[in-house]
């Protein structure tokens, strides 16, 4: 996975070290600055470590909001995208998922966050999920309306609308993993949903 010539944020992996840190291989790495700098896998497969550290010097700004919930979520959105570690990385972005380049600006996606929402109460959501975080595809909303918009999530025509399986079940008062299990088994409607 990790070999000589592979490039990680500015970083490029020249060769691997005999050290290691928290159990994981150390890398010399060459950074696009010049600077030869030694990250351990860890740190190069979540993005936390991206460049000899003149990228945090060059991308520091004095907007004042640095240690804001706002400024972690931007900071989360970019990272998740381009996160290599292996739990991340089929989620985000070996599916296409990215930001706009409008949002690499801190300054941009918090002009739009403010003009659409934003509170700290509240996360960010793709409306499509298949599409990346852009100004048309995002928007706030609570936590748990978030789950709702997974993958993984189950869409029935019940009752003459289409909502998620769970949302029918709670409607039908039947325990959602009766519905499921009945559902998987490819049985009718009705069935699913029988109390």
């Amino acid at each position: 996975m990790y070999t000589a010539g592979n490039r990680y944020g500015r970083l490029v992996l020249q060769e691997k070290t005999e050290k290691r840190q928290s159990g994981n291989v150390v890398w010399m790495c060459l950074c696009d600055c010049g600077k030869i700098t030694f990250v351990s896998t860890g740190h190069l497969g979540s993005g936390h470590t991206r460049s000899c550290g003149c990228l945090t010097k060059e991308t520091r700004h004095k907007h004042g909001l640095s240690k804001t919930r706002i400024h972690c979520v931007w900071l989360q959105m970019k990272f998740r995208c381009k996160s290599e570690e292996p739990r991340k990385k089929h989620i985000y972005k070996d599916r296409g998922i990215s930001v706009c380049k409008e949002w690499f600006n801190f300054i941009a996606f918090y002009d739009w966050a403010i003009a659409n929402g934003y509170n700290d109460n509240l996360t960010i959501d793709r409306i499509d999920n298949n599409k990346g975080y852009s100004p048309n595809n995002c928007r706030w909303i609570r936590k748990g309306l978030q789950t709702r918009n997974l993958r993984r999530n189950i869409y029935i025509t019940y009752d003459g609308r289409e909502m998620l399986l769970a949302e029918a079940a709670e409607i039908a008062g039947v325990k959602y993993n009766i519905a499921y299990q009945r559902y998987k088994k490819g049985r009718e409607i009705d069935v699913v949903f029988k109390t």
